[in-house]
């Protein structure tokens, strides 16, 4: 009798079935992660710059722009349904004897040859505000700006705003003034940015000089990383990147004057400055807006997918 070999399958285990109550859990469970992420990001300061910079490292910009943009887009589009009918706001209360006076000296603008004339009063006059529909009490009134940013008891500093969106009544465009007769601008290197390598390190050290905190009246950040365009800088006559050509550039000279021109224009006058800072092209020069302001799709002031988001953006200017 010969024996026999007998093959059997074994049962197969049953297969888990993905039901609708699992993906239902599944998206609850994104869509609540996203809103915590979106509330922890705009709560905590340095955390959305941290996770756009982290992402961007791995990725490239492309996707984080991408991303950027249809999160802000969305909150645009729930902001204009939840306060697109509002009234325009008031931040603050407007004086009204508040009147301009002559500044102390004519402010110096580079290499201009002064003129004989009276000082021009500061600040500027009323700003007239874009959109009267949207206008709020007090647009384009300058307010002083008090505690440090006075001289003599005189304001060296004065503010204002403006509501510039008829589509959007709760944005707003703020202004601030100083009279460079009687304040000076100084440039400092970021701990991280602009990146390159041969800066010197001592000169990274993220804070203000104690010999200048006394009098010290405001600090802001300006340009943008160098991954985002490559302009370059200089502090103290060490350059930071090389500079583009095609920049506009804000340059800090050693006499206390400031220019604002296109880089052609200032390049052979880099010795006489003791910083200068790039950004990308010149808003307004010579008293003309560049014409691509008017092209909605540009990016060479910030990128958008659709270029209907709109991104917040700051800017510095001086008068002729």
């Amino acid at each position: 009798m010969s024996d026999r070999l007998s093959v059997q399958r074994k049962p197969a285990k049953p297969r888990r079935r993905i039901t609708l109550r699992t993906l239902g859990v599944g998206a609850a469970a994104v869509v609540v992660l996203a809103f915590g992420l979106w509330v922890a990001i705009h709560k905590i300061p340095w955390l959305g710059p941290a996770l756009a910079d982290g992402v961007r490292s791995v990725v490239g910009p492309a996707p984080v722009a991408w991303a950027e943009d249809l999160a802000y887009g969305w909150q645009d589009r729930v902001n204009r349904w939840r306060h697109g009918k509002d009234a325009p706001h008031t931040y603050w209360e407007v004086p009204g004897n508040f009147v301009p006076v002559a500044s102390a000296s004519p402010p110096p603008i580079g290499s201009v040859a002064p003129v004989a004339s009276v000082a021009p009063a500061f600040p500027p006059g009323p700003v007239a505000p874009p959109l009267r529909a949207v206008a709020a009490p007090g647009d384009g009134v300058w307010v002083p700006v008090v505690g440090r940013a006075q001289v003599d008891g005189a304001p060296a500093m004065v503010k204002t705003m403006v509501h510039p969106d008829h589509e959007r009544p709760y944005t707003v465009l703020a202004l601030v003034a100083m009279d460079v007769s009687r304040v000076r601008i100084h440039a400092a290197a970021g701990t991280i940015e602009p990146r390159d390598r041969t800066f010197p390190e001592s000169m990274r050290s993220g804070t203000v000089p104690p010999d200048q905190l006394t009098v010290l009246i405001a600090a802001f950040n300006g340009g943008f990383q160098t991954i985002h365009g490559g302009y370059g800088m200089m502090v103290d006559g060490h350059p930071i990147g090389e500079p583009r050509t095609d920049a506009c550039t804000v340059g800090l000279y050693r006499d206390g004057s400031i220019r604002i021109r296109s880089w052609p224009v200032l390049q052979g006058e880099v010795g006489r400055m003791k910083a200068y800072r790039q950004t990308p092209r010149c808003l307004v020069e010579n008293g003309e807006r560049h014409p691509e302001l008017e092209n909605r799709y540009n990016t060479s002031w910030g990128a958008v997918v659709d270029g209907g988001t709109v991104i917040r953006r700051s800017a510095l200017g001086i008068s002729a």
